[in-house]
């Protein structure tokens, strides 16, 4: 009942907030808050033990046993806050192809139940809980950040949205993880994994630790690209840039440093180099995938087999990486069951329990509980606009926040969120161009306010100022 109450009281806290702030700051101030400071879900007794770690729990990106959550409450408070102040705003949408990639992908498991993978009834719920997180998540971007001020100001979103994290880094970084314990009760994740090299890997509100990983990871990447390119407000972009660098590197999530690293390195590449850059790095990706999901990894095996593998393998586990083997182990397993069944999968969240626990990465879990044409939908989901972006040559960071936050997906079950709302911004035909610049010049200054008559604020999809 707490937790319900939590939900009940953010919903009418972010309806009340449309009234007082232009759409579109409204709508990222809701959605970043939401997933700071509300709790993950009402966890099922069944995972409340003592345990560090339990399988039980798969995390919020998908329908699962943990019934409601936060990955469903945000956006649609977001968006029932939006239609009821701006009623009118769903005609400004105009559908194409990529559109068609997200609503394959949350009516895939109603189908499902229709032609008897899974029950009507189990389909129609997982549809709706996919529609609400997934979907819910895209339209957002999709009909507030599209144009190019609404990419800049998603862009500063996510960098503030790290900055509340700090003291939570600064806290838990010294003692064990707490503050969801404290406020909301028991989490299946708290500990698990946090004893870190140095102190201890903080976790917030969150899902899991690896999740503030990658969140303040792309919060700093969003300060770094903003000091670069933005020289009127470098006073204060620059100090922020820096103190979130030196969080993300604190919080000791391996993964998320690293594709920290390798943003950086996108964002400083000359404009001429990305395209070879990003050439190569999509030939490598796709043939590093194609060897990893044939479920016949050389790597893994000499990793476990070889007198040389298994002294590496004994290194990493006295440093604490052990884990990245384990992970390796769980998703080659999981391909054969997914081998068994790879169209429509399984049709419910547990399918891996013959395994005795389930494929670490996002994509897998997909795959296994909807098949591989839903894990062709999300990734498209995903990365349809960021690719198309970086095709273009985009100067926003956004593409390549999108692109490191699916990245870090494959290595956790914990989705970087406002990466959907990135997603949705990117796939626009709007974009970065000449038709966002004209549907921005042509806003009349009512569209602008928070008071604007219905009719008015509907006629744009980018109808609001910064605030």
């Amino acid at each position: 009942m707490i937790i319900s109450a939590w939900y009940i009281a953010f919903t009418l806290f972010t309806v009340g907030l449309f009234f007082v702030l232009p759409l579109r700051t409204a709508a990222l101030v809701a959605y970043m808050a939401g997933w700071l400071v509300l709790p993950v879900a009402e966890f099922p007794a069944s995972v409340i033990t003592r345990e560090i770690f339990t399988v039980e729990v798969i995390g919020a990106a998908l329908p699962s046993n943990i019934g409601l959550t936060k990955a469903v409450v945000i956006p649609l408070a977001v968006l029932v806050a939006l239609f009821i102040r701006a009623p009118g705003i769903i005609k400004s949408l105009r559908l194409w192809w990529m559109d068609f990639a997200v609503l394959a992908l949350v009516l895939w498991p109603l189908l499902l139940g229709i032609t008897g993978k899974a029950t009507f009834a189990s389909g129609a719920m997982q549809a709706g809980y996919m529609a609400a997180a997934w979907g819910g998540s895209w339209l957002i971007g999709r009909l507030l950040a599209a144009s190019d001020s609404g990419q800049r100001e998603l862009v500063e979103a996510i960098g503030w949205s790290g900055i509340p994290l700090l003291p939570i880094s600064i806290y838990e970084g010294m003692f064990p993880p707490a503050f969801y314990a404290t406020l909301f009760g028991y989490h299946p994740f708290q500990l698990e994994g946090a004893d870190r090299y140095v102190g201890y890997r903080p976790m917030g509100l969150l899902e899991h630790g690896n999740q503030f990983g990658i969140w303040i990871a792309m919060s700093a990447l969003a300060w770094f690209a903003m000091a670069k390119r933005t020289q009127s407000k470098k006073a204060i972009y620059v100090p922020l840039a820096i103190i979130t660098a030196l969080a993300t590197i604190a919080s000791q999530s391996v993964g998320a440093i690293a594709l920290y690293f390798v943003g950086l390195v996108w964002i400083i590449l000359p404009r001429r180099a990305l395209g070879f850059v990003a050439g190569a790095a999509a030939l490598g990706t796709a043939l590093f995938g194609a060897v990893y999901l044939s479920g016949t990894l050389p790597v893994a095996r000499s990793a476990w087999e070889s007198v040389a593998g298994g002294k590496l393998t004994s290194a990493l586990r006295a440093t604490g990486r052990g884990s990245l083997g384990y992970r390796v182990r769980r998703d080659q397993m999981a391909l054969g069951m997914i081998k068994k069944a790879p169209i429509a999968g399984y049709g419910t969240w547990d399918w891996w329990r013959p395994m005795g626990s389930h494929p670490w990465g996002l994509p897998l879990l997909i795959a296994g509980q909807f098949g591989i044409l839903a894990l062709a939908f999300s990734t498209v989901t995903m990365l349809g606009g960021a690719v198309r972006s970086i095709w273009r040559h985009s100067h926003s960071v956004l593409p390549i926040i999108v692109v490191m936050g699916y990245i870090d997906a494959w290595l956790n079950s914990y989705i970087f969120w406002p990466g959907l709302l990135a997603a949705g911004a990117l796939s626009s035909q709007l974009g970065s161009g000449a038709t966002a610049r004209r549907s921005s010049s042509n806003r009349r200054p009512s569209e602008e306010r928070p008071g604007s008559r219905n009719g008015d604020v509907a006629k744009a999809p980018s109808m609001t100022r910064a605030g």
